[in-house]
């Protein structure tokens, strides 16, 4: 299964006090990241009426676009979440898709405005990815309701969206969800690698 997340609004949404840790944790000296700091949170903006400037509207977050040192600390404030991902690839967390035989595996992409991020269609995958995005701060929500759009906008039969979209709910009548709410259960009727008892119908 591949994700995509666009970044396109990701530079109005990044808190000031995460890309500060950032580069702090990337090893830069103190007196550098303060004078990176500054050089970001002065900047003001003020909107322009009928040809004329009025107000003076001081941010608590983002990154100017435009400015050339942007687009260079958003991707090292980027790096945050390829660790994360890494992390959970290396712990087998998130499997990732391989592109032959015995090839390495691919987990993610990050490309200008774009993430492509490749995992199993499975509850636990699903439910890890989710929390990777959460950590990252100011971007939960967002990336949620993206999530949402990518997978109702899918051309793909219903049944087959509706069991992406309730595996990434973590819904789905796996054996855990199950003894979860306390249902009683048969087992002898889990088979299969994930655990669901008999087949989802495709009506």
């Amino acid at each position: 299964m591949a994700l995509k997340l666009d970044r396109s609004k990701a530079y109005d949404r990044l808190e000031w006090g995460y890309m500060q840790q950032v580069l702090v944790k990337m090893g830069f000296h103190e007196r550098w990241v303060k004078l990176m700091m500054e050089c970001i949170t002065s900047a003001t903006y003020s909107v322009i009426i009928n040809g004329e400037r009025h107000g003076h509207i001081i941010p608590t977050g983002g990154l100017r676009q435009g400015d050339p040192l942007s687009l260079y600390l958003f991707l090292m404030c980027i790096e945050g979440l390829h660790g994360l991902i890494s992390i959970a690839a290396r712990d087998n967390e998130i499997r990732g898709v391989s592109i032959c035989r015995a090839g390495p595996r691919l987990t993610h992409l990050f490309f200008a405005d774009d993430n492509l991020i490749f995992h199993k269609a499975k509850d636990g995958e699903c439910q890890k990815l989710l929390d990777l995005l959460a950590k990252v701060p100011s971007t939960a929500s967002y990336v949620w309701k993206s999530i949402v759009r990518a997978i109702w906008s899918l051309d793909i039969p219903g049944n087959v969206r509706n069991f992406v979209w309730r595996s990434c709910r973590n819904s789905l009548p796996s054996k855990t969800n199950l003894m979860q709410r306390k249902r009683r259960l048969n087992q002898n009727c889990f088979v299969g690698l994930y655990g669901i008892c008999g087949t989802i119908g495709t009506t």
